[in-house]
């Protein structure tokens, strides 16, 4: 007899079908009150590693004609190896309605091509492996480039990133707000190791929800850290055109990290906010980033809208040269802790036959 537990009618098949490209399409490069932040990109315990985050503002105040090209260049710091490298464009649409392609190369090779926007786009997101799209509101757009690390200079030379942005209606805006590189790489100048948590999204923030029906505050949540033999842990917050006396603040397990005006638009008008803080005696296993425009929460005038585009964890350890003998814990030292453990097993055999254990 067949096993009929798991036979499904085929009408209902069909349902969950439909309801699963619907849940699909509805995380699927836009969603109009925005995305939180999700960690796409993590790693542990890497010997002699740190993270570089260089972010270009390149807004341009002024109507632009399409096809519309920038170009900007970013220097590695020296590296003998780039672990992971992801590379951000923020755009602005004009409104979530007009479309664009958009083409990207580094160092004179071409990255994937990108057709983006309308409330409809298709684009995936929260996946490090792929080329991701995050488009909320009224037109603002972030494309997370993958494939980027094998294309780097790492000899102190500059990595030059051309954009080109072209729309034949000629309605999509396409101006840029910045262009960001984060690139995890690995060098024997580096003397400890490195965990790092690689969080994205256009995390739209309103200070009353409008029509996007966007929440006045953003969450982060980054699980399972290691918080033993802590050197130091920082966590960096790139947001998109912050204003300056327009209130926002961010906590850090419930510590504010910063005054009332976080994002204030340090560099240049519709430029991005990218801050770093020092959360080494604040971190816990389980830790959440909490960010808000919320008037009852920050004061008044709060900003109007704001988005959090990406958070960086990074946490540095000692690591193991070489292994130590005598080091029955393995914890790289021989202490203490070892004696015990030899103490505490002193005269054991496991030996077969039993009879040779003392001859």
């Amino acid at each position: 007899m067949k096993n009929q537990r798991n036979k499904v009618p085929m009408g209902l098949a069909l349902i969950i079908a439909i309801g699963a490209l619907q849940l699909s399409s509805a995380l699927a490069g836009f969603l109009l009150p925005g995305y939180d932040l999700q960690v796409v990109q993590s790693g542990r315990a890497i010997p002699n590693a740190a993270v570089s985050f260089l972010t270009n503002p390149v807004w341009i105040d002024a109507t632009v004609e399409k096809p519309y090209s920038l170009t900007t260049s970013f220097t590695l710091p020296d590296a003998n190896e780039v672990l992971f490298s992801r590379l951000y464009l923020n755009i602005w649409g004009g409104t979530n309605e007009y479309t664009c392609r958009i083409d990207t190369a580094m160092n004179g090779t071409a990255l994937d091509v990108i057709d983006i926007g309308g409330i409809a786009d298709s684009n995936p997101v929260y996946d490090a492996n792929q080329t991701c799209v995050y488009g909320s509101g009224y037109g603002t757009w972030q494309v997370a480039y993958s494939g980027v690390a094998e294309l780097l200079n790492l000899d102190g030379t500059a990595n030059f990133v051309d954009v080109t942005i072209s729309d034949p209606t000629g309605q999509f805006d396409g101006r840029t707000v910045d262009v960001t590189l984060v690139t995890v790489y690995r060098d024997p100048s580096i003397n400890h190791a490195l965990d790092y948590y690689l969080a994205e999204a256009d995390g739209y923030m309103r200070r009353t929800p409008g029509t996007p029906d966007s929440p006045p505050e953003r969450i982060l949540d980054v699980n399972s850290i290691d918080v033993n033999d802590v050197i130091e842990a920082v966590y960096t917050a790139h947001y998109t055109h912050g204003t300056e006396d327009q209130f926002d603040r961010i906590y850090f397990n419930g510590t504010q990290l910063d005054g009332d005006d976080t994002a204030a638009g340090l560099m240049g008008k519709y430029g991005p906010d990218v801050l770093s803080f020092d959360v080494t005696d604040l971190l816990l296993a389980d830790s959440t980033v909490l960010y808000t425009v919320d008037q009852t929460v920050v004061g008044t005038p709060s900003e109007f809208s704001l988005r959090a585009k990406i958070g960086l964890l990074e946490i540095s350890r000692p690591y193991c040269r070489e292994p130590v003998p005598g080091d029955a814990n393995g914890d790289c030292r021989v202490d203490l802790l070892d004696f015990e453990i030899m103490i505490s097993h002193w005269l054991e055999c496991n030996l077969e036959p039993q009879s040779a254990c003392w001859k």
